[in-house]
């Protein structure tokens, strides 16, 4: 956890990118596209939300 404590908000980079590779996971049932999506949503919503 970044800052210590749980930080359930819409605002969290961490969260939003695990929920957006969670729904490739279950659609795609690909590892490596999973980690891409992943990896790159995380990378914009960093960039998009700070």
């Amino acid at each position: 956890m970044p800052q210590g404590s749980l930080w359930l908000d819409w605002r969290n980079p961490w969260l939003m990118a695990g929920g957006i590779a969670a729904v490739v996971a279950w659609v795609r049932k690909d590892l490596l596209t999973t980690i891409i999506v992943g990896m790159v949503s995380f990378a914009l919503l960093r960039w998009l939300v700070n």
